[in-house]
């Protein structure tokens, strides 16, 4: 057998010009599409950039030996303000790859590539009603809620020498809404839509004005707790400014795609999958959205363009605002979209500076 063919690629040889021009426009080879997100399976954080997944630890003081991040602090530059669907065919089975047979990106109708819709709409739609799954006894949903976040880490805002893209971070309905919760709100810790409910109250009118902390509850499932840690700030040592940076990126086309673009590529996300049944002893479903599917496009007031400051988080009552400064002239860098040649290992720590 000739070994001409194993010839081709040695040596390294690049492929020839006028291979290129003959077949640049039919090619049928084509990238492969990894969306930069984070992935809270398994109860760790884990980043997945340029497809490759990085499991966010840092040293134990004691012993120096690697731990899963007990939480990150990020900036969620923006939002979905509607929750999508998925709806799977059969249960979810750790470590298996299962698209799900159905989904909405606006929660209001099934995506246009959808082979099989189980509905013209996702209100006329019999999985999306209370009781169109049995689990443990108790009525749920067999299709269920999600929202997606873009996130950034906050160690980006200080960090020159950092590139990292901003991410997709997908909840499930578990981590979106608590009907009671009152331990967590005493320390003013939420899920999503309580968090958002709290940052309202107190004035704020953009998620992207405040670094938010993310932990997992202490629940047997990946159940995601928010709080506001700090505001951004203009600082003059802080090359262009925090605030300036992130209403740099929170409306590129990067970041409306993590939101807005195809919920699901040839391969299923690890995310994508619905979160495990809740223990017994939970106080309330967690598969109970609290809406109905009919309003699930009613648009979230936090997604307004990022406004004046207001008082310190911790305080209570609603501030008066107060002019915002004026913005640099300077354009911040552009934000990377690829991993940094530096390695993913080496920036795991950096998520919960």
């Amino acid at each position: 057998m000739s070994s001409t063919g194993m010839q081709v690629f040695m040596g390294g040889a690049v492929r020839p010009a006028n291979v290129a021009a003959a077949f640049d426009e039919e090619g049928n080879i084509k990238d492969k599409i990894s969306i930069p997100s984070m992935s809270i399976a398994g109860k760790k954080f884990s980043m997945k950039i340029s497809g490759e997944t990085t499991i966010l630890t840092r040293p134990d003081p004691d012993t120096g030996e690697k731990v899963n991040l007990p939480f990150v602090n990020v900036v969620v530059v923006a939002m979905n303000p509607n929750r999508s669907r998925t709806y799977f065919a059969k249960p979810y089975v750790e470590g298996e790859n299962q698209l799900p047979a159905c989904y909405s990106s606006d929660g209001a109708k099934p995506d246009q590539d959808v082979k099989a819709p189980c509905a013209a709409t996702c209100a006329s739609c019999p999985n999306s009603v209370k009781g169109s799954r049995i689990k443990e006894g108790r009525e749920s949903y067999a299709c269920s809620s999600i929202k997606r976040l873009a996130i950034w880490p906050a160690a980006m805002l200080s960090n020159d020498t950092l590139k990292l893209p901003v991410m997709q971070l997908v909840l499930p309905m578990t981590s979106i809404w608590d009907k009671e919760n009152k331990q967590n709100d005493a320390e003013m810790w939420f899920a999503w839509d309580n968090y958002v409910d709290d940052l309202r109250s107190r004035g704020v009118k953009h998620t992207g004005e405040v670094v938010t902390r993310i932990k997992f509850d202490n629940s047997d499932y990946p159940k995601l707790l928010f709080k506001a840690v700090r505001w951004l700030d203009d600082a003059e040592h802080i090359k262009f400014g925090e605030l300036a940076k992130v209403k740099a990126i929170m409306n590129t086309e990067d970041v409306r795609k993590l939101l807005h673009g195809k919920m699901y590529e040839e391969e299923a996300t690890d995310h994508a999958a619905p979160a495990p049944t809740a223990p017994a002893k939970a106080k309330a479903d967690p598969d109970d959205d609290g809406f109905s599917a009919a309003a699930a496009t009613a648009p979230a007031a936090a997604t307004a363009p990022a406004a004046a400051k207001a008082t310190p988080v911790a305080a209570k009552k609603t501030p008066k605002a107060k002019p915002a400064p004026a913005a640099p002239s300077a354009a911040p860098a552009p934000v990377a979209t690829a991993a940094p040649s530096l390695g993913l290992a080496a920036l795991a720590a950096q998520w919960d500076d």
